[in-house]
């Protein structure tokens, strides 16, 4: 079944960056800068510097609806908000599946997603913990039930194909290292790439990490792509919560030009997700493949 999305009516292009006048200063040729101390009694302090503008991102809140109960609220860069909210709601656990949505609205001046559920309420809602009302780049912070753990890496598994190659992931890496439109303009933002079948196919940026990888997500499921194919490749550190999202989404293969915590370590390990990390054009660090790792984390 497919979702209907319907995006507001606004005739401009959201806005995702703004300039801001700011002074800039730089350290003096010698290097040496004075101590002056902190607290009431410092003196003022000169700075010198001349008057620049600077690109800042936008921050925006989604308020996430459905039949006038709120869900959720997100904050987040305004754009691909339906992929958003689909992939979040995907990922959080709070959908077990796309056909679980009927459709999805973005107001006209994308303040609400109004999503319309297949069964007429949140499917299973009263189990799955309370919803998030906390504005939040990323995650509701809900664990990962071992039944909801790798159903689609398990199934790549079964499938013995290889959810991904050396060739596939520097090429990434090096698409990536050109970087994306709202991260060069302004330095503040993360992005996230999809690849299926080893295409590239999705890239999505936001404020959070998290967010980003949610679009991505989103933007599979709408579409209806297998995520049991997919690579996803993220700017940011991958924490425990960036790892729970992936195996719920069932993505088999995490990139990362960033690091991971231990526990996301220990996560992907027992989950068989595929974890490469500081990933570079010219190098990556693989921290988990179960084609070299045996269930220990020891290399075969």
């Amino acid at each position: 079944m497919s979702v209907k999305v319907a995006r507001g009516s606004a005739a401009d292009e959201p806005k995702l960056r703004s300039a801001y006048p700011a002074l800039c200063v730089h350290a003096p040729d010698d290097g040496a800068v004075s101590d002056v101390g902190f607290g009431s009694d410092r003196p003022p302090v000169d700075a010198g510097g001349c008057p620049c503008s600077v690109q800042i991102p936008v921050e925006h809140v989604l308020e996430v609806r459905s039949a006038g109960r709120l869900l959720m609220r997100i904050t987040c860069t305004p754009v691909h908000l339906a992929e958003l909210v689909v992939g979040r709601l995907f990922s959080e656990g709070m959908i077990a599946s796309i056909d679980e949505l009927s459709a999805v609205n973005i107001s006209a001046d994308s303040s609400v997603a109004d999503i319309v559920f297949a069964s007429g309420d949140l499917p299973a809602a009263s189990s799955r913990g309370e919803v998030d009302v906390v504005p939040t780049y990323g995650t509701t912070g809900r664990p990962v039930p071992a039944a909801e753990r790798g159903a689609g890496i398990a199934a790549a598994r079964d499938r013995g194909e290889a959810v991904w190659d050396v060739e596939s992931v520097f090429s990434l890496a090096r698409v990536f290292a050109a970087d994306t439109p709202i991260h060069t303009a302004t330095n503040g933002a993360h992005s996230c790439y999809l690849a299926v079948a080893g295409e590239l196919k999705y890239c999505c940026e936001d404020l959070g990490r998290h967010n980003a990888l949610d679009k991505v997500v989103g933007s599979a499921l709408l579409a209806g792509d297998d995520l049991s194919r997919a690579l996803v490749f993220s700017s940011g550190r991958i924490p425990a919560d960036m790892i729970g999202k992936v195996i719920r989404a069932g993505i088999p293969a995490l990139v990362t030009k960033a690091v991971p915590t231990d526990l996301a370590v220990r996560m992907a390990r027992e989950a068989g997700l595929v974890l490469i990390c500081s990933a570079r054009p010219d190098s990556i660090k693989v921290f988990n493949d179960p084609a070299s790792f045996s269930d220990d984390g020891a290399l075969l």
